[in-house]
């Protein structure tokens, strides 16, 4: 990424999220894009974007376009502008509650089902895991019950 015109802060913090969406398992090219947005802290234009990264105008629109999906950024229209802008949502208590209600309809459904699989299982073995597997559903779902609750609160 071109620094020109960064400062030392403005340096850092881009490096800082580029490691942090690396860690997220980003490829290094979203990585640099997601942390260039970020590094803006408002609305950028996609042209600006591919001018500090070097990337093609496709390659930023193909990974905004991803990350739209996962809800890391949203799309802006200026008036009287024909140009794409873009902006990261920073709210991470927003993005926490997304996941943890993700993970939270995954292991109800997991509550609901494997109760009825256990029954069918002849397997000893085979219901010693799955059990062990319903137990920690339960319990994620106590955890991420409270924790739902404490984000509500906030």
């Amino acid at each position: 990424i071109k620094y020109i015109g960064m400062t030392i802060m403005n340096k850092k913090y881009l490096e800082l999220q580029e490691r942090i969406a690396r860690q997220f398992g980003a490829k290094p090219t979203e990585a640099k894009i997601l942390a260039t947005i970020k590094a803006h802290h408002q609305a950028v234009a996609l042209e600006e974007i591919a001018e500090e990264t070097g990337y093609s105008l496709a390659t930023i629109s193909n990974t905004i376009r991803f990350f739209e999906t996962k809800n890391m950024v949203k799309r802006i229209k200026k008036p009287k502008s024909k140009k794409v802008y873009v902006e990261a949502r920073t709210d991470y208590l927003a993005v926490m509650k997304q996941k943890l209600e993700m993970i939270y309809n995954n292991t109800t459904i997991v509550k609901e089902q494997l109760p009825q699989i256990i029954k069918q299982t002849r397997s000893e073995t085979e219901k010693k895991y799955l059990q062990e597997e319903l137990k920690q559903a339960k319990q994620a779902n106590k955890i991420i019950e409270r924790t739902l609750e404490q984000i509500k609160q906030q």
